[in-house]
């Protein structure tokens, strides 16, 4: 097998199987929805799932841990409300823990530091308001897929550059879009893979020009709370569960954020599943590497 085949299963279920974007909300989930006041004044809403059978006794049990869901979209769009729910509610249903999806404003219209700041202004709000919500304040993680893989990262080095108190307790990265620089840096001419994967490197070079602002991609003073890859300090991070595929075009970024977490004494968690490549999750849901991944995902939600 060569490094650019697809997993055979995956091949199999494209087009085949109802994807989880449109998928319904499980009936098993409850969901409730918050406004706060972001960095800037505008109101944000955050979606909060949980299990229905806990919807009452919530209250009456001990403080809950609980994730914020950063989604993906390239910074520019799959919003909460009209593309992510059913994802993040299935998210809150294999997990078992109560998730806050933000719905952060979205670029070009809102470039960076809009993103990770609202998201921030969630990560604040949920930590301040643990004790009414039932949450336990030091069992807190932010997790995201792509675009919401960078916020994810961006957030965690934010709690702790600002002394977020207690700090988070875990950081998951799911395929995350982490480097403006990438293609410079680890595209290889040579490499069929890499050459496979032109077209879907354009549209991420695009949504790096939307995010930083048109020409700004590569620029030496982009903020490494936009693009976290380019953070020089990570120690001091929360434990981290980081994934993706050998055939994804954030395959090398991501491996190299692992690898610099770990040489700092971070926790690291690094799964890369051979025959895939980015967002297969949602292109085949069923099929066996999701459902590995869905279960490696899990043990490490319950280890928080």
């Amino acid at each position: 097998m060569t490094s650019t085949r697809m997993d055979p299963e995956l091949l199999a279920h494209l087009g085949a199987n109802p994807r989880l974007f449109n998928a319904p909300v499980s009936p098993l989930i409850v969901e409730k929805r918050h406004t706060i006041t972001s960095f800037d004044g505008a109101a944000l809403t955050i979606h909060e799932f949980k299990l229905a059978k806990d919807d009452v006794h919530f209250v009456e049990r001990d403080p809950q841990p609980a994730f914020l869901f950063f989604h993906g979209g390239g910074m520019i769009s799959c919003p909460v409300d009209t593309v992510y729910r059913p994802a993040m509610a299935n998210f809150a249903l294999e997990m078992g823990v109560r998730t806050f999806a933000v719905e952060y404003r979205l670029a070009p219209e809102h470039p960076h530091p809009t993103q990770p700041e609202d998201c921030y202004a969630a990560t604040q709000w949920l930590s301040d308001n643990a004790a009414s919500l039932s949450i336990d304040p030091a069992r807190i993680g932010v997790v995201g897929d792509s675009a919401g893989g960078n916020i994810a990262a961006a957030v965690t080095l934010m709690a702790r550059d600002r002394q977020l108190d207690p700090p988070l307790a875990k950081q998951m990265l799911i395929y995350p879009m982490l480097d403006d620089r990438a293609r410079e840096r680890f595209f290889d001419p040579k490499s069929a893979r890499d050459q496979s994967q032109i077209t879907f490197r354009d549209d991420f070079d695009q949504f790096w020009n939307h995010y930083l602002g048109q020409g700004r991609r590569g620029a030496d003073d982009v903020s490494p709370y936009a693009a976290p890859g380019r953070a020089e300090d990570l120690r001091g991070l929360p434990s981290a569960y980081v994934e993706v595929g050998a055939l994804d075009p954030f395959r090398d970024e991501t491996m190299e954020y692992a690898t610099r977490l770990a040489r700092r004494d971070v926790e690291v968690e690094l799964h890369v599943y051979a025959g895939v490549s980015h967002g297969f999750d949602i292109a085949g849901p069923k099929i066996g590497i999701t459902r590995n991944a869905v279960e490696n995902r899990r043990r490490a939600v319950q280890a928080m």
